[in-house]
C-alpha cells in the first residue's frame, strides 16, 4: 500500500511539473519536482533506499517527455548518488552550515541532472561525438545564462518549500 501512495505521489509530481507549472514560469525555468523529491529522500534516507524511487521517476519523466527511456533514468540515478555523497561527507557539519550545503546540492545534482540529459538526448540524435560536443559547449556558454540560473532558483524554491514538511 505504501509503494502505491508513493508511486501516486510521483505520478502527481510528474503532471505537476510536466502540464502544471510550465504554464507559469519561463520557457526552461520551470522546478524539477522530481529531481527535488529524489534530493530530498536521499537526503533523509540511504541511496540504496532511494534508488528504486528514482528510476521509477526518472522512467515517468521520460514517458511524459517523450525522451528516449533511460534520459532521465540516468540523470536522476547520478544526481541521487552525488547528492548521497555529498551529504555523507559534508551533512555532519554544524547546523549553520547545513543550508549552504543544501543550497550547493540542490544547484550541483540540478547542473548535473540537465547537463546528463543533454548528453544523452545528443548521443540520441545519431550526429556521433561532434553533437555530443557542440551540445555540450552550447550548454556551458548557457550555465551563466538567465535561465539557468533561474531553473537552479526555482528548485531551491521548491527544495525548501518541500524539506521542513
Amino acid at each position: 500500500m505504501k509503494n502505491i501512495l508513493i508511486g501516486a505521489f510521483f505520478f502527481l509530481a510528474a503532471v505537476l511539473q510536466m502540464s502544471f507549472f510550465p504554464n507559469f514560469f519561463p520557457p526552461g525555468t520551470a522546478p524539477d519536482i522530481i529531481l527535488v523529491i529524489i534530493i530530498i529522500w536521499t537526503i533523509r534516507y540511504e541511496f540504496n533506499i532511494v534508488l528504486k524511487w528514482a528510476i521509477f521517476g526518472g522512467l515517468l519523466l521520460d514517458l511524459a517527455s517523450f525522451y528516449p527511456i533511460g534520459t532521465n533514468i540516468v540523470s536522476m540515478v547520478a544526481s541521487s548518488f552525488f547528492v548521497n555523497s555529498l551529504g555523507k561527507r559534508f551533512l555532519v557539519a554544524q547546523p549553520a552550515l547545513r543550508i549552504l550545503v543544501f543550497v550547493v546540492m540542490v544547484s550541483a545534482a540540478s547542473f548535473i541532472s540537465h547537463s546528463i540529459i543533454l548528453v544523452l538526448m545528443a548521443m540520441s540524435d545519431g550526429q556521433g561525438s561532434v553533437s555530443i560536443l557542440s551540445s555540450v559547449q552550447e550548454y556551458l556558454r548557457s550555465v551563466f545564462h538567465r535561465e539557468s540560473g533561474l531553473r537552479i532558483i526555482s528548485n531551491l524554491l521548491i527544495f525548501v518549500l518541500m524539506y521542513r514538511p
